[in-house]
């Protein structure tokens, strides 16, 4: 979630001050306004979800319980699916961003890369953990020993 919201951040920055190739001030684009405002509330959500998975953690925790198969499967989509929707926020900025994006010393490339090598973590898989998530559901079990 730090990555995707050092990207927004930086992203809003850089448009603030920003003209496209007509002259006219970056901002004023209704696509760079909607592809912030989709970003900003895939980040929030994400951070909903994760808190979520938390709260629900911690008052298991506190009760002195282990999660069930069932819970664990829950927390462990909520977790892979937040770290999805900031990717595809970071991604999202970064295509705002135009060619400028690609150079080394445009920090919005890092942030890029860097969310899309932690996407690809095990406990991120969207994949194996959608999966596992919807066996448990449908009373299957993990499978797959995911859990």
């Amino acid at each position: 979630m730090g990555i995707a919201t050092g990207a927004l951040r930086l992203c809003v920055e850089r448009t603030r001050d920003r003209t496209d190739m007509s002259g006219r001030p970056r901002a004023e684009s209704t696509a760079t306004q909607l592809r912030i405002a989709e970003s900003a509330v895939e980040l929030r959500t994400a951070q909903l979800l994760v808190r979520d998975a938390a709260d629900a953690c911690e008052r298991t925790v506190s009760r002195g319980d282990w999660l069930t198969v069932e819970e664990r499967a829950a927390r462990r989509w909520d977790a892979a699916y937040a770290v999805t929707l900031c990717r595809r926020a970071v991604e999202r900025v970064y295509a705002a961003d135009g060619a400028h994006g690609v150079y080394d010393e445009n920090l919005l490339q890092r942030y890029y890369r860097d969310i899309n090598t932690a996407s690809h973590h095990a406990i991120a898989d969207f994949d194996g953990n959608g999966v596992t998530f919807g066996r448990v559901a449908l009373g299957l079990g993990p499978g797959n020993g995911f859990l």
